[in-house]
C-alpha cells in the first residue's frame, strides 16, 4: 500500500511540471522542467476542474487531462466582438490581420487587448476572447512533490 502522504489532497502545496496543448497538437503552455510550477491545490491558481483532476494524483505520477472550453477558456463570448471605423484608428496605424491592439473600455474603466480579425475599407473587427476560447485543451501534469499543510493541535 502507498503511503497517504504522497497522494495530493485540497489544502497541499505541490510542485508540477504540465505541458499544455490543443487537439491539434499545437503547444501553448509548459512548465520549465528544472523549475517546477508551484501551487496550493484549491486555491484558485489554476483552472478549477484541472485542480479537481490533480486531487488524488500520487508522487511520481503523470496524467493527461482534457478540459472543455468551459473549463479552461471559456466560449466565444459575442459581446468581445467589436467593430470599429478604420477613421477612428490611430493616424498611421495600419491594420493587419493577427495584429493586437488595446482598446480603452469605458466598462472596465482600462485599456483591453484585442486581435483584429478582418480588415476592410472601411472598419476592423477586433476580438477580446482568449485565442483559445472554443477549444479543448489537454494539460499533461506530473506531481514532482507534496508538502501537506501542518495538522493544528486540538485545545483539550
Amino acid at each position: 500500500m502507498g503511503n497517504d502522504d504522497d497522494i495530493v489532497r485540497k489544502g497541499d502545496k505541490i510542485a508540477i511540471t504540465y505541458v499544455g496543448q490543443v487537439d491539434s497538437g499545437l503547444y501553448f503552455d509548459r512548465s520549465h522542467e528544472t523549475k517546477h510550477y508551484v501551487l496550493i491545490v484549491g486555491s484558485g491558481k489554476i483552472f478549477p476542474a484541472l485542480d479537481e483532476q490533480i486531487i488524488d494524483m500520487k508522487v511520481g505520477e503523470t496524467k493527461r487531462i482534457r478540459l472543455l472550453p468551459e473549463e479552461a477558456f471559456g466560449k466565444i463570448d459575442g459581446s468581445l466582438l467589436i467593430e470599429i471605423p478604420l477613421e477612428k484608428l490611430p493616424s498611421g496605424l495600419i491594420p493587419r490581420v493577427g495584429m493586437q491592439l488595446t482598446v480603452p473600455l469605458r466598462s472596465l474603466k482600462q485599456p483591453y487587448p484585442f486581435t483584429i480579425t478582418r480588415v476592410s475599407e472601411v472598419s476592423i473587427s477586433l476580438d477580446a476572447n482568449h485565442p483559445l476560447a472554443s477549444r479543448d485543451v489537454i494539460y499533461e501534469v506530473k506531481v514532482i512533490a507534496i508538502k501537506h499543510p501542518k495538522k493544528r493541535k486540538r485545545n483539550s
